[in-house]
Order: structure tokens, then sequence, then C-alpha cells
């Protein structure tokens, strides 16, 4: 191998163990148990599917703009759009503030930066998936649509 290949793959090793340091210093600032008894945990998926078919009283929450949540969802899923800082979240406003949630997105940023304003809210047990709804169908994860152009299957 040649010193420019290790080069570079040091470097990608070191890029990826950075973003897990900073990933990790980030969760440990969102996904806590708070003063109130309540908690925010961070659910990788097979964990994720676990809890959303133990909990039936579980309310998943898309913090993704409504045209994402209309083309595919979790089933039951409420839309409460996260957008520049701002949780749209007048859909959620008949939820008990103790009945759980399991908040995510696309990928997992937006709903990691949407937390703390689903705990602002009052919300006291809310589960995240990480990862969001991509890894959610990668693990067989079932979906909804609203959209009547897509099907979840071919969307």
């Amino acid at each position: 191998m040649s010193p420019t290949s290790l080069i570079i793959i040091g470097s990608l090793i070191f890029v990826v163990l950075l973003w897990h340091l900073f990933e990790f210093a980030w969760d440990n600032g969102h996904f806590k148990t708070y003063e109130n008894g309540g908690f925010a945990r961070n659910l990788h998926t097979p964990a994720a599917l676990r809890v959303f078919k133990q909990l039936p009283e579980l309310t998943p929450v898309d913090v993704r703009p409504r045209g994402q949540f209309e083309k595919r969802h979790l089933p039951g899923a409420i839309n409460a759009p996260f957008e520049d800082g701002i949780l749209d979240a007048t859909g959620m406003d008949e939820l008990d503030r103790s009945t759980p949630i399991l908040v995510y997105c696309e990928g997992g940023y937006r709903s990691r930066r949407a937390l703390p304003c689903l705990i602002e809210k009052g919300f006291t047990k809310v589960y995240h998936i990480n990862r969001g709804i991509k890894m959610w169908r990668f693990f067989g994860g079932v979906c909804e649509t609203e959209d009547p152009s897509t099907t979840p299957d071919t969307a």
C-alpha cells in the first residue's frame, strides 16, 4: 500500500472517530433523565421497532416538512414540522404530555434538534429513532402515506 493510500485511510478513520465523539457528546446533552422524572432516549432502530410494537399508547411524531410527511411516515404519526429552530406543534395540542412519543425525521439530525422544543412543550417520555425513517425502513419498519401518487413500497 502506498504512503498516500495510508494517509487517506488514516484521515478517513480520524474523521469518523471525530464524528462519533461529537455525536456522543451531543447526545449526552439531549438524551437523559430529567428532574421531573421524564426522559429522552435515543433508540437504535431495532429497539425503536420493539418500543413501537410494545407501547400501543406511543404516538409517532414526524418533524419533517409536510411534503415529506405526506410521502411516507410511520403509522399513526402526527406531523410537527421543525424548521429553523421552530417546532410547529399545532397537531400535538390534544396529546397528553405524559403519553410517550417517538420522534423522528429523515436521518436523525432535525429530530435531535427538535428535542429541546418537545421537552419545553412538556412532553415527558420522548423516544428518538437514531438515524430516522431511513433506518426504520432499512430494518423493515412499516410506513404509510397520505400522498395518493406514491405508495410506501415504491416511493
